[in-house]
């Protein structure tokens, strides 16, 4: 498997604020929203995930942690955890 990290290029789609929704996640990493769902409710989700009134959120902070500007060793797979190509 190729690992490759998520593309950014476009997030002008995303709303601001503190929070994500699990939907803007999904966008975020190239995966279908019940995937990210399932991850959150197993408990493998790598991310802390903030429950308001049932709707569940992850906070921007840890999404900037995985685009975060660095040396491209700092950056890893959102897949498998290595160090990105």
């Amino acid at each position: 498997m190729t690992c490759t990290m998520p593309d950014m290029s476009n997030t002008t789609k995303f709303r601001s604020g503190p929070l994500a929704t699990l939907g803007e996640v999904a966008t975020l990493l190239g995966k279908h929203p019940t995937t990210i769902y399932r991850a959150v409710k197993s408990g493998q989700f790598p991310f802390a995930v903030v429950d308001l009134g049932g709707r569940l959120y992850v906070p921007r902070v840890e999404l900037q942690k995985l685009v975060s500007v660095g040396e491209p060793a700092d950056r890893r797979c959102v897949n498998c955890g290595s160090p990105a190509r």
